[in-house]
């Protein structure tokens, strides 16, 4: 009986251990990958930390932040005696910030809307609609409001742990005048944004505005 022979291919074939050149080559190889990958990740990072480091920081500001305008305290005008004629009070602006009170504080949402409508003699329905509107960050639920009623605010906003921003209370201010209408005409009054419209308050208007700040 013949003999079958087994195919070249079947035979097994000597491994060839490879040379220092290879070696170098397979080193230098991989040394050029992980160089391209870390000039990729540096450009990237020198593109969003330097070049576009003013537009990021200003984006993550307005995600994160929020201002407020203090409006500043007229000028106070006094008689020849030195004696008050007119003069601004501090009052506060009570406001909510819908989209926030959503995103962090939405436990509170029906406590917040009722307690304020208790204290400030405000429709809890239309508050609650208001807090709804989750694309709004500043609703005004009342303006002006006395020491008083912010201490009551402020207490209430205390004792439950409302979360920052959910109710702010910005300070602003009201006009008060000591001796009611004697002598109005001449002191004139300021409209409801604070504008002298008449007598002394409007002729002596741009210095008794002063400077509105920011927070």
């Amino acid at each position: 009986m013949a003999e079958r022979k087994m195919p070249d291919s079947a035979k097994s074939v000597p491994m060839i251990a490879p040379t220092p050149l290879m070696r170098r080559r397979l080193f230098f190889a991989i040394l050029s990958v992980l160089l391209a990958i870390a000039v990729a990740i540096s450009c990237i990072l020198y593109y969003y930390s330097v070049t576009q480091s003013e537009y990021y920081r200003a984006k993550a500001n307005s995600q994160q932040l929020r201002s407020y305008t203090i409006s500043a305290n007229r000028g106070t005008i006094y008689d020849r005696k030195n004696k008050i004629l007119a003069q601004s009070t501090t009052v506060w602006d009570v406001v909510l910030d819908p989209k926030y009170i959503s995103e962090n504080d939405s436990g509170n949402t029906e406590l917040i809307c009722r307690s304020l409508s208790t204290i400030l003699n405000k429709n809890y329905l239309e508050l609650m609609e208001a807090c709804e509107d989750t694309t709004k960050e500043y609703y005004i639920v009342k303006k002006k409001v006395d020491k008083g009623i912010r201490d009551r605010i402020q207490a209430f906003i205390d004792e439950n742990d409302i979360m920052p921003f959910s109710i702010s209370l910005m300070e602003t201010s009201k006009r008060y005048y000591p001796n009611d209408t004697l002598a109005s005409t001449i002191i004139g009054f300021t409209n409801y944004d604070g504008d002298g419209v008449y007598g002394i308050e409007a002729y002596y208007d741009d210095y008794l505005q002063g400077t509105d700040g920011l927070i």
